[in-house]
């Protein structure tokens, strides 16, 4: 792969966008990927070498298709967490992936947003330096400076964004098949389709405790609120989790906004 593809020479620029987003929020790497249908991509990173490091030289990821693995209304994901659902050749290619970025570049805790549109699927994915505590946190409570900076990017990279699409620094393979590294065939990811925005699958004790949950409070401060014991608290986040389809309880939340509760949650009370 040459130096002189616009995906690499590109990434100065690229970082001059980011340039307020990261003194404002500590993220400290941004990378934007186009995904074809054809498993080619286009890529604007703001790290020229984490970017030549994941696609010129290990290739971890490339050849691999991963946008079958997010539901039709999936926006947003914590990486380290979504790839739990991939088949195991490619999550552990994505493992190691992730491990360098961290190791090697200090890019960590990455926070994607995705766009499906018909013909590819955009990733906008967010690094946070690996001493950050929380960063999952500080996302979920953030999404609108996110947004924002997606509508921005979107804007004043679009010459970027038109350049590198048409010099994609990875080709379509020769006879395009949506399998996975190593051999096994990939699988659609059903189970992180979401339902219809109003028809939640919880109960209404469920939901209830759902609005602490997105508030930020614990489960001993709900369960004095509900006067409920901790316990069971838990015991309905847990299986909030298991419903619908998610890791932690960070994921919980990221489901939560898919769903439409975030906006109309509780705020935290001061002192709570």
């Amino acid at each position: 792969m040459s130096l002189a593809n616009p995906s690499l020479t590109a990434a100065q620029d690229v970082a001059a966008i980011c340039k307020d987003l990261f003194r404002k929020t500590e993220i400290n790497c941004f990378s934007y990927s186009r995904v074809y249908k054809d498993g080619s991509r286009a890529e604007l990173w703001s790290d020229a070498d984490a970017l030549e490091h994941t696609f010129c030289k290990k290739k971890y990821i490339v050849g691999a298709y991963t946008p079958d693995f997010y539901g039709a209304n999936e926006r947003y994901a914590i990486l380290e967490s979504k790839i739990e659902s991939f088949q195991i050749a490619l999550r552990q290619r994505y493992a190691a992936q992730l491990a360098d970025q961290r190791v090697i570049f200090d890019h960590a805790s990455p926070f994607k947003i995705i766009n499906k549109c018909d013909e590819y699927c955009e990733y906008f994915i967010f690094y946070s330096p690996a001493s950050r505590r929380s960063a999952a946190s500080f996302y979920i409570n953030n999404l609108d400076i996110f947004e924002n900076f997606l509508t921005f990017f979107r804007i004043v990279a679009v010459d970027l964004i038109s350049v590198a699409s048409s010099n994609r620094l990875i080709r379509a393979p020769a006879e395009v098949g949506r399998t996975a590294l190593g051999g096994a065939g990939f699988l659609a990811a059903d189970s992180w389709s979401l339902p219809r925005a109003g028809t939640y699958p919880l109960t209404g004790r469920q939901l209830e405790i759902a609005q602490y949950v997105i508030a930020g409070q614990t489960s001993r401060e709900i369960a004095h609120r509900l006067g409920l014991s901790a316990r069971t608290v838990e015991t309905h986040i847990d299986n909030m989790r298991s419903r619908l389809g998610c890791v932690n309880k960070t994921e919980l939340v990221v489901r939560f906004s898919h769903l439409g509760m975030i906006q109309g949650s509780v705020r935290r009370e001061s002192g709570a």
